[in-house]
């Protein structure tokens, strides 16, 4: 990760001395400047002198690099701290700006690029900075913003394990308070750090680590698992990075092993468990245990742990100092009956592993297709080994059919250069068919007709992945039927072989089109409705996706006329002689028949024009579908085409459209909002443009932690609340932001401050119990405060919520106040007094 803040230039004119070191051969100085650090090459190294400046003078030594150390305070706070760096960025840009930062290990930059993004930090910089191992950072993220380790912007652990740092994935376990999730081993699989991987499934907790219902509610409202997503689907997910990151011998093991670890755990562990608790399991240090001692001894604690849960239960049923006594005979009889029951305990908990392991070995066939997809698209020199592995498992299963299928579509998206990975949207623009990963999709194609050669099928779903990916030779190679397909060239080629069975051609249906459109290839747009089975197609669509991917290119492109798309003049000449020809054999045609019939009605002869005008249309109709132009000449006359390209933060793209006259309303404003562009905002809310809007969706839809846009939104007195509805209007958008958005404690103290936003503090209390992360008891705590000096009770000490209600009434003020505190109560209480909210 890199983000260029300032290029350095050699002044015009400069005289490049002979070398830097003149005791030392020219070529080893280009050695020595290959070991220096990149911020300190442009920052240091090029300010020695003057040869340096000079030799070192490519963009690659001038540039700095956000997430590498080095980089001066001064010129980072230049750069970024001044007025307005980051007013025209979007939200992803400014979170990019700190999470890069982040991972630099500067903490001034980090808190300077926090305060000009006006981002509140959370996971995502807490991963940045444990993924490229700042320990430091993670600490101060912790300590000084309460930044917890799961939240919309991401997951602490997964980023760590996706970097490899097996350091920062420690930390975050057993001092970060992070959960322990099967996405955190696939992330780590996908990326091929099997040591890494190992040792987050050696850390997975148990039944006796896990830490209970409410740190499994925090996982999962901080964005874990879903409650009802069962432990064998999770796992299956792993599999299948395993299958894409690693090799055959890995997969094969994780295969074999992880359904067996389900069973044995019981199911009871997975991602249900709590901060700290699988280091507890696995030990303190990394390194995985080849010989799986650290999960025996976490077996083994579980099973004295149910030992000591039976003799809890046995003593609490007969009661203490009521057992039998030893040498008497019921005593014997009870004896005997404790052996059967361990022995039927014993057999019941066998049947239930077998059952365990049957379930999860079910789950992973299930999911063979997606494995199968993971390890076409895979990177690894073994991905054909991989695949026929997978094909050998129950070769006369009923779902092999549509595992092929989806092997299909994860090697559309492979890439080349051996690098795999999944669908990328490109962000840029462009009018030419390049492919993901600079090749073209040739990759892909030869991968897609090596499978064919295996007797597999695709469908429209791999042709929908290609298209994605911008792999235009494996969009070619799927629209050709079979066995006239011809696939890249040479060895490749050869080895691909013919395919083993013929499938029907392939739909290309509008989700194609729109997909095109949205990853900005107008040459695999054209190719796409250029061909005959293509289905009649929604130009609105089209355009949204081009706006929300913010290509200039293509909306030019669909608006534009016709005539002005084609290639070449060749087309036109040829278009104009048939309709010469045309117009000349209906002129003799109509000559004819009056000859003939000596001077029909004037009406035959305006049908018989309208036919005549009506075949010129067909035909024209014809070639612009056969040129793939049928959608050029759309029109602009929809919000939704400007809501998409506001929701990316795009002036650019919203300037564009304010030209051509395509019209905003007020949820234009809303998704400009979501988009977190300052610039956009203002401009959209300058005059005659938009309504501020009445309705509270602007404040609603601003992204998680956007301190800056909901100030901007402050600035130019965007509605709270919808349109008469008056304080509890906005106190209403105030809830909706507490308990649905999440919103973290700085957008709310900002939102009372400086937006003066009217709280119910009752109903705000029950919203904050609602909170099962680590912000619920500063957030609890903000509330109390908040709502002790709105009654006016700053000097009673005023602590918990029954003792709030009881002396909010007899406390000594204006009697309007402690009236209305104490009918929030009654009414918001649900009939317990302060009991219902704290039982939420």
């Amino acid at each position: 990760m890199a983000g260029p803040i300032v290029h350095v230039q050699s002044p015009p004119g400069a005289v490049a001395s002979s070398s830097i070191f003149p005791q030392l051969p020219p070529e080893l100085t280009d050695r020595i400047g290959a070991f220096v650090p990149p911020n300190d090459m442009a920052c240091a190294f090029r300010c020695t002198c003057r040869a340096a400046r000079d030799l070192f003078s490519a963009p690659r030594f001038t540039t700095l690099h956000l997430s590498q150390p080095g980089i001066p305070h001064d010129v980072f706070a230049r750069k970024w701290a001044a007025p307005g760096a980051c007013h025209s960025l979007s939200y992803r840009q400014r979170r990019q700006l700190t999470t890069l930062t982040a991972a630099s290990g500067d903490v001034a930059n980090l808190h300077a690029a926090l305060a000009a993004a006006g981002l509140v930090p959370g996971a995502a910089e807490l991963g940045a900075a444990a993924g490229a191992g700042r320990l430091h950072v993670c600490a101060w993220l912790r300590r000084r913003h309460n930044c917890c380790t799961a939240d919309p912007t991401g997951d602490a652990l997964v980023a760590a394990a996706a970097a490899g740092a097996a350091e920062g994935a420690a930390w975050l376990l057993s001092k970060g308070g992070a959960c322990w999730s099967w996405a955190a081993v696939g992330a780590a699989a996908a990326a091929g750090h099997v040591a890494l991987m190992d040792w987050l499934v050696a850390a997975r907790p148990t039944a006796a680590a896990a830490a209970g219902p409410v740190a499994a509610a925090e996982a999962r409202l901080a964005g874990g698992p879903h409650p009802c997503e069962p432990e064998p689907l999770r796992m299956s997910r792993a599999l299948a990075a395993v299958a894409e990151g690693c090799g055959l011998g890995v997969l094969r093991r994780c295969c074999a092993a992880w359904p067996a670890l389900w069973a044995e755990g019981g199911g009871a562990g997975g991602d249900d468990g709590g901060g700290g608790s699988g280091c507890a399991a696995a030990g303190t240090g990394y390194g995985g245990d080849g010989d799986g001692t650290s999960m025996q001894r976490a077996q083994r604690m579980q099973r004295l742990t149910a030992a000591a849960d039976f003799a809890t239960a046995t003593t609490a049923h007969t009661g203490p100092g009521q057992g039998l006594e030893p040498g008497s005979g019921e005593a014997a009889v009870a004896a005997g009956g404790g052996q059967r029951a361990k022995r039927d305990a014993a057999l019941v908990t066998r049947g239930h592993a077998a059952l365990a392991a049957a379930a999860a070995e079910a789950s992973v066939q299930r999911w063979r297709g997606h494995l199968l997809a993971a390890a076409a698209r895979s990177g690894t020199a073994d991905w054909q080994d991989k695949v026929t592995w997978l094909l050998g498992w129950a070769p006369d299963a009923p779902g092999l059919e549509e595992a092929g299928r989806m092997a299909f579509a994860g090697a559309a998206e492979a890439r080349a250069c051996g690098q795999g990975g999944g669908a990328s949207t490109s962000s840029g623009g462009g009018d030419g068919g390049g492919g993901g990963g600079g090749d073209g999709g040739e990759e892909a194609a030869c991968r897609m007709a090596w499978l064919a050669a295996q007797g597999l099928v695709p469908a429209e779903s791999a042709l929908l992945a290609a298209v994605r990916c911008r792999a235009a030779a494996a969009v070619d190679f799927l629209l050709a039927a079979p066995p006239a397909v011809s696939v890249g060239s040479g060895a490749a080629a050869a080895a691909v072989g013919e395919p083993a069975a013929a499938w029907p051609p392939l739909a290309v249906g509008e989700e194609l089109v729109v997909a095109a459109a949205e990853v900005g290839d107008v040459g695999l747009l054209r190719r796409l409705l250029s061909e005959p089975r293509c289905e009649a197609v929604d130009a609105l669509d089209a355009l949204c996706a081009a706006a929300g991917g913010r290509h200039l290119a293509v909306l030019e492109f669909l608006t534009g006329p016709p005539e002005r798309q084609q290639e070449g003049q060749g087309e036109a000449q040829e278009q104009d002689q048939e309709e010469g020809q045309e117009q000349a054999g209906s002129g003799e045609e109509v000559g004819e028949e009056e000859r003939q019939e000596n001077g029909e009605g004037e009406g035959e002869e305006g049908e018989g024009a309208a036919g005549s005008g009506r075949a010129r249309r067909v035909r024209r109709r014809d070639q612009l579908r056969r040129a793939g132009l049928q959608l050029c000449g759309a029109a602009l006359d929809d919000p939704l085409i400007a809501n998409e390209a506001a929701e990316r933060g795009s002036l650019e793209v919203l300037r564009w459209l304010a030209a051509r006259r395509c019209p905003m309303d007020e949820f234009t404003l809303a998704a400009a909002a979501e988009g977190g562009c300052g610039a956009a905002l203002e401009w959209l809310a300058g005059p005659r443009r938009v309504r501020l809007g009445a309705s509270g969706d602007a404040w609603r839809q601003a992204s998680w932690g956007d301190l800056a846009t909901l100030r901007t939104l402050a600035r130019l007195r965007v509605p709270l609340g919808p349109a008469g509805a008056g304080p509890a209007g906005a106190a209403a958008t105030f809830l909706n932001m507490l308990v649905r958005a999440a919103a973290p404690l700085p957008v709310l103290r900002l939102m009372v401050e400086e937006a003066r936003c009217p709280v119910d503090w009752e109903k705000a209390r029950r919203g904050a119990l609602r909170r099962r992360d680590e912000s619920r008891r500063p957030l609890l705590d903000w509330v109390r405060q908040q709502a002790v000096a709105a009654a006016g009770l700053e000097g009673l000490g005023v602590g918990g919520a029954e003792g709030w209600k009881e002396k909010a009434v007899s406390a000594p003020g204006p009697p309007g106040r402690k009236i209305l505190l104490h009918r929030h109560a009654e009414q918001d209480g649900d009939g317990d007094g302060g009991g219902g909210g704290e039982a939420l």
